[in-house]
């Protein structure tokens, strides 16, 4: 159709739906990621091969919004979480839970944007469904009080894995900012949320981009694939 649009590319927006495919290749090229098993629904799910102890994040190995995701403490209640997360996804991730600090950091027309501190509402186990959408559901903290090293570390971090997978227009990276100072990459997100309570507008608005400049940018980004932007600044 040769319609330019906003956004990366197929492969890349391919590879980030894929948590399996997007850490190999963050690992390989340096970048911390959790301790995760897979376990391909239909076949024998067996816990004890499981290398660490828990507590664990169960989820499906694609898709997003915390839809099919459990903090477990046991390794024996397992089951229910593997099976309740497979409903959404043919593969299933049980990995090692991070304690720290989670921030999730934007890219903007290959550069770095900003982050933000996430601290869901204190009934929530982590940054459930609810406190991703409702109103209320999570304290934001932003701009994210770091050092000057680590706020240098979280930006190469970032940079780094929308490079890995060859992302354009924007993208936004979560991560927890583990015990030993060290940024834990969990996923990518190819194409962030512009709802109301949507991270990467508050990001850049802290950045001095109204909603309006933002949205302008990435028309701005928009092309086809193997193009150069199609869309430029005073079209």
């Amino acid at each position: 159709m040769k319609i330019p649009y906003t956004g990366s590319g197929v492969l890349g927006s391919a590879i980030g739906m894929s948590k399996m495919r997007s850490r190999a290749l963050f690992r390989e090229r340096g970048l911390a990621v959790p301790l995760t098993y897979a376990h391909r629904m239909g076949s024998p799910f067996r816990p004890d091969s499981i290398s660490f102890d828990p507590p664990y994040m169960v989820k499906p190995e694609s898709g997003g919004s915390s839809i099919g995701v459990r903090r477990i403490e046991r390794r024996e209640d397992l089951f229910d979480a593997v099976s309740e997360a497979g409903q959404y996804s043919s593969w299933v991730l049980v990995e090692q839970l991070i304690p720290g600090r989670e921030i999730q950091s934007a890219v903007l027309s290959d550069r770095f944007l900003g982050a933000i501190e996430i601290i869901p509402r204190g009934d929530e186990p982590f940054y459930t469904y609810a406190s991703k959408y409702a109103p209320g559901g999570s304290r934001h903290i932003c701009p994210v009080p770091l050092s000057g090293s680590l706020w240098e570390d979280l930006a190469e971090t970032t940079l780094e894995a929308h490079r890995i997978l060859e992302l354009r227009g924007c993208s936004r990276l979560d991560t927890i900012l583990n015990e030993e100072g060290v940024f834990v990459v969990l996923e990518v997100n190819t194409l962030p949320g512009l709802t109301p309570t949507s991270l990467l507008p508050e990001i850049a608005a802290h950045a001095g981009l109204s909603f309006t400049d933002l949205l302008l940018e990435l028309l701005w980004t928009a092309r086809l694939d193997g193009d150069r932007p199609a869309v430029h600044a005073g079209f």
